[in-house]
């Protein structure tokens, strides 16, 4: 029965396959959300439950809000989100090329303002990362064989002319550590950020341990915390 209920998944939330690209998509709030595989498909209860209650629940940008996205995925969040603030300024970065294809077809039908970047944000001039079959999950911790171009923080808000961000957003699977050392906070209103303690109990390396660090560093720039869920921390200016 599982096995049956896998295999009607797709065909309960829509998925069909582009012709030109090859790519898998299913509709999403009017706009052809593509995946790699069918599993990676959200129904709605709980894309809506994500987007209320962990990215968005402290702040739900507005306007034309700045929003650093660092670690976007698939942007399954940012299509909703599109349709109730289209003036925003939405820049998704994302590592894992194919991850990052998917990503830029489903923003391509977005307003101008959401733009999508296949780079890594860092001191080194490139980071090597290891595609998993679960491409959301890839990290640049660790050395693959797929190296992606890196740029300094600096240059990044220097490239994009970002004076302000109103809301960084991060999910980078063990990174975050290191990446919220690198950024310069001092331009940031709030963030809200995934830890990867998790990863770490469950024997995955001790380098997903950030929660402590992560906590330490908003706090120590500024910031007051808040949890949102065990494993994603919200921090704003107090």
């Amino acid at each position: 029965m599982r096995a049956l209920l896998k295999r009607l998944k797709p065909l309960a939330v829509g998925m069909r396959r582009d012709r030109a690209t090859g790519h898998l998509y299913y509709p999403v709030d009017g706009v052809r959300h593509f995946v790699r595989f069918p599993e990676e498909a959200v129904r709605e209860r709980y894309r809506r439950l994500w987007f209320d209650q962990v990215y968005f629940h402290h702040y739900r940008p507005s306007g034309r809000d700045v929003v650093v996205d660092i670690g976007a995925g698939l942007g399954t969040e940012i299509i909703p989100l599109a349709r109730e603030a289209p003036e925003l300024r939405y820049i998704a970065v994302e590592i894992q090329p194919w991850t990052y294809e998917c990503l830029c077809l489903t923003l391509a039908q977005l307003p101008s303002g959401f733009q999508p970047f296949g780079l890594a944000i860092g001191e080194g001039a490139a980071v090597r990362i290891a595609p998993t079959r679960t491409g959301i999950d890839a990290s640049s911790l660790g050395e693959g064989p797929v190296p992606v171009e890196s740029v300094t923080w600096s240059d990044f808000t220097r490239r994009h002319g970002i004076e302000r961000v109103d809301l960084l957003k991060m999910n980078i699977e063990g990174a975050e550590k290191a990446m919220l050392d690198h950024i310069d906070l001092a331009v940031v209103d709030r963030v809200i950020v995934g830890v990867h303690d998790f990863r770490a109990d469950r024997g995955e390396g001790e380098q997903f341990r950030t929660r402590a660090h992560v906590e330490a560093r908003l706090r120590g720039a500024g910031f007051r915390l808040q949890d949102v869920t065990p494993d994603w921390i919200f921090a704003d200016r107090a």
